[in-house]
């Protein structure tokens, strides 16, 4: 089973953090968005920190080449053969840049799923809040 666990930036110093969401209603009607982090030292067992919606991402469960989490919203790298499918026959690919999205149920890059097995081809490359700059060059 995949390990749920989402990224976002912090409000108060743009510092990136991983944990669990949560979307909460103040009493104001006011909308935040938090990622708390379990702490042993803490009465409740975790700090909640407010992170820019914009930026949250979900963890897919698998680590780059380097053993780096990839969250949606990276950009990756894919190097080495990689299948691609155009009509019946089996193309081999080289090189690819995209951003991880999910779309249906599954974790896509440009228009190629994320796979187990293609971990060994992947490195994370930057995201699309800190680096959107790498789209462009690549489109």
């Amino acid at each position: 089973m995949r390990e749920i666990l989402f990224r976002g930036k912090r409000i108060d110093n743009d510092e990136w953090i991983e944990g669990h969401y949560g979307e909460y209603m103040l009493m104001s009607g006011v909308s935040i968005h938090g990622i708390s982090i379990p702490k042993k030292e803490t009465v409740c067992g975790s700090i909640c920190y407010d992170v820019e919606a914009s930026t949250v991402g979900q963890y897919t469960g698998l680590t780059d080449k380097n053993g780096k989490k990839i969250f949606e919203g990276d950009i990756v790298k894919v190097t080495g053969l990689w299948p691609d499918r155009d009509g019946e026959q089996r193309i081999w690919r080289q090189f690819r840049v995209g951003e991880v999205f999910y779309y249906h149920g599954a974790f896509f890059f440009g228009k190629w799923g994320l796979q187990k097995t293609s971990e060994k081809c992947i490195e994370i490359i930057g995201n699309i809040h800190d680096n959107p700059e790498l789209l462009e060059v690549t489109q």
